[in-house]
């Protein structure tokens, strides 16, 4: 990435590389269009920043629900259900809302696992085939969770999945439910790293 931005004539703080990493994610086409755009933004011999990076590259539906997990998190639940609306907005359907939120908590999950059992991060990268950039973003945020709330929130997800696909609720509304139901939960011992 770097290269490419140098070889534009500008350069970019750490900070910015991780916020595009994360905007952007690991697709190379992706990337470099990206990096071409924040380069002419910045000029022959400029800079680019994580604020301009924030301005200027579109969140994926995969960023959009690694925010939401965060929001869930620190049980912000309205901010999380504002995210979810502005995927909406943006034409994601709430099965592919669901399905990306169930492949995040299942990461978050694995990648916990392996940590405990002493693995570190590029191991985990290899053992789980993901890019590491991810699985250090993965490692921060699964820190964030106690073992029994990743393992229920698949139990939820694969719940609200059934549930959507048999008719019994609304796509919307099992989300909604969702995290409504995540943000009344009491934080488990665990949360932050503690046990």
């Amino acid at each position: 990435m770097r290269r490419r931005i140098e070889s534009q004539g500008a350069q970019a703080s750490d900070e910015a590389i991780d916020v595009l990493l994360r905007r952007a994610g690991t697709q190379l086409s992706a990337l470099a269009n990206e990096i071409d755009k924040l380069a002419l933004f910045a000029g022959s011999g400029g800079t680019i920043e994580a604020a301009a990076v924030e301005r200027l590259v579109a969140r994926t539906p995969e960023e959009n629900v690694f925010v939401l997990v965060e929001q869930v998190a620190k049980r912000d639940i309205p901010a999380a259900l504002q995210t979810f609306y502005d995927l909406l907005e943006n034409n994601e359907e709430p099965i592919k809302i669901l399905a990306l939120l169930a492949a995040h908590f299942r990461l978050l999950s694995q990648v916990k696992w392996l940590a405990s059992l002493g693995y570190g991060q590029a191991q985990i990268a290899a053992a789980l085939k993901v890019h590491p950039f991810r699985v250090k973003l993965a490692l921060a945020q699964a820190a964030r969770f106690a073992d029994g709330e990743l393992a229920e929130a698949i139990n939820e997800l694969a719940d609200a999945d059934y549930e959507v696909k048999s008719g019994a609720v609304d796509r919307r509304l099992a989300v909604e439910l969702l995290l409504m139901r995540w943000g009344t939960r009491p934080a488990q011992a665990g949360r932050h790293g503690r046990r």
